[in-house]
This record gives C-alpha cells, sequence and structure tokens, in this order.
C-alpha cells in the first residue's frame, strides 16, 4: 500500500470526465490548496487526448496514461458517479487502480459541515453542503452527495452512494455498495444490508435486508 502522505503528493489526476467528475473537481479545488495537489487533468477512454475538459484542464488520454505516472507522486480523484444497477463501475475502477498501488484522494468540499469526530476513510468524496455529524463513519470510495445529511452515529459501508439532499438519522447502518436515492429518509437506527436501494423520495422505517430496492409509496391519480 502507498504511504505517502496526501498532502506530500505533487499532482492529482481525474479519472473520468463526465458530470460528476466536475463536481468533485470543483470541490476538491474548493479546500485549502496547502493540503492539496495540482490538478493536472483527465483521463477518459471515451474521449479525444488534449481535448479542452472543464476549468482549463484538458484530457491526459486513457487509463494507459496512469501507467506512466508515479505512484508516489500522483494521487487520483474518482470522477465516476453511481447509479443504482450499473454494474458498479466506480468500484470496479477503484479496486483495479488500488490494486496497482495508487491512492485516492480523500475530498471535503469547503462549504461542508463535518464534524472533528467524523472517520472518512480513502476516496470518501463529500461533496457541496453536505452535513456530517458526531462519530459518523464512511467507507473508502463512498460519494456523500449535494446537500446530504448524516447524522451522529451513522456508519457507512465501503462503495457506496448517498444522493442530493438525503437525509440517514442517527444511528443508521448502511452496508456496502448501498445506494440511497435523491430526498430519500432513513430514520433513526435503521440497517440497510448490502447492495440494496432506496429510491429516490422513500421513507425508510425498519430495516432492509441485502439487494432490496425499497420505493416511495404511489399516489394514485
Amino acid at each position: 500500500m502507498n504511504s505517502t502522505p496526501m498532502d506530500l503528493y505533487q499532482k492529482a489526476i481525474i479519472v473520468g470526465a463526465g458530470g460528476h467528475a466536475k463536481v468533485v473537481c470543483d470541490s476538491y479545488m474548493s479546500q485549502d490548496s496547502t493540503n492539496c495537489a495540482e490538478v493536472i487533468g483527465a483521463v477518459d477512454p471515451a474521449l479525444k487526448i488534449g481535448m479542452p475538459w472543464y476549468r482549463n484542464l484538458t484530457i491526459l488520454g486513457d487509463d494507459s496514461e496512469l501507467e506512466r505516472q508515479s505512484k508516489t507522486q500522483c494521487v487520483l480523484l474518482n470522477g465516476l458517479g453511481q447509479l443504482p444497477h450499473d454494474s458498479g463501475i466506480r468500484t470496479k475502477v477503484y479496486n483495479k487502480l488500488k490494486a496497482q498501488g495508487f491512492d485516492f484522494a480523500t475530498v471535503i468540499d469547503g462549504s461542508a459541515v463535518v464534524s472533528p469526530s467524523v472517520k472518512l476513510d480513502e476516496g470518501v468524496q463529500v461533496l457541496a453542503g453536505v452535513i456530517i455529524q458526531a462519530d459518523a463513519q464512511i467507507g473508502a470510495n463512498c460519494i456523500i452527495n449535494t446537500g446530504a445529511q448524516i447524522d451522529h452515529d451513522c456508519v457507512i459501508g465501503a462503495h457506496s452512494s448517498v444522493a442530493p439532499r438525503a437525509v440517514l438519522c442517527g444511528g443508521v447502518r448502511l452496508g456496502k455498495n448501498v445506494f440511497v436515492g435523491a430526498n430519500a429518509v432513513i430514520i433513526q437506527n435503521v440497517v440497510v444490508e448490502d447492495g440494496a436501494v432506496i429510491a429516490a423520495g422513500s421513507v425508510v422505517t425498519k430495516n432492509v435486508f441485502a439487494g432490496q430496492v425499497v420505493y416511495p409509496p404511489r399516489v394514485n391519480q
């Protein structure tokens, strides 16, 4: 495992160049510049090398560009988003590049409110307007998306995604690879097991088993 302190990397590369990558780029650049490496561009196999991308950055090439980078000088930002039933592309890319020896930067947007007692594993992305309260724990490669609220003592397993404006009340536990949709609410102490999907707008009041999909109530028209 690479043990280089995050503030000693000389450059950062974003993996993927879609919409989520732009949001991650903004949040990373909003942090204290003394703790962030310089972002030099993005890699994306679907885009042409050298083409303009975002914020005066360019496409550096496909994943083969990473083979030319020093793992002690270059940190990665996971620019791939996550959707239910997307075959876990984000997780697969993260695991592949970790196996090659790369580290992923943990991102905390400058506007986020994160208790000093919160534990964030490698590659967690805490985006604009997020609030994470005391003693919460967030696993590796998770996305806590725009305006989400994670209350005290929540535990979120690796590779999970909490979509914009979702709310996890105190003591909620999410397993690995869980997706919580926009504006969903999970009440206190509920357990959501691995691979479950909480659809947008759902209110979850009881435990959810592995792989289960929870939908909001339908309103008769």
